[in-house]
């Protein structure tokens, strides 16, 4: 014998369902969304100060800002500002020369150089093996 179902209890059934699929879904979509974006309430506070600076010096800074320079020098010194004396930040321009010393197809006499401003000298850094300058 066949038996049958009142219709309050195939709504609630239905009702449970739905909120059961709901609460996994946003339990799956929650998961998902605290990967992609991990430690929101500090890097919010970084943007904001970001933000704080760069609104500041442009409402009182009487010259003109070149935005691709202050990204550039932003982004270096994000690098410099974690610590890590290993870690910087190259150009797209700096990071194509760096892949081609690693394929060794370099430009140039193979010497790495730095200026130093108390001495006012320019000073060889490093010589690159088998290159003109060695």
């Amino acid at each position: 014998m066949r038996r049958k179902i009142s219709l309050g209890l195939a709504l609630a059934i239905v009702f449970l369902a739905i909120a059961g699929t709901a609460a996994a879904t946003a339990a799956v979509t929650m998961r998902t969304y605290n990967s992609i974006i991990r430690d929101l309430p500090s890097r919010s506070s970084l943007y904001a100060t970001v933000s704080e600076i760069d609104d500041i010096v442009r409402n009182n800074y009487f010259g003109e800002i070149n935005d691709s320079l202050l990204n550039a020098d932003l982004s270096e010194g994000y690098a410099e500002g974690i610590g890590d004396g290993y870690s910087y930040y190259m150009s797209a321009a700096q990071y194509a020369r760096y892949q081609d010393e690693l394929r060794g197809q370099m430009v140039g006499v193979g010497a790495g150089v730095f200026y130093d401003p108390t001495d006012a000298g320019l000073y060889v850094a490093e010589v690159s093996e088998n290159s003109p300058a060695a």
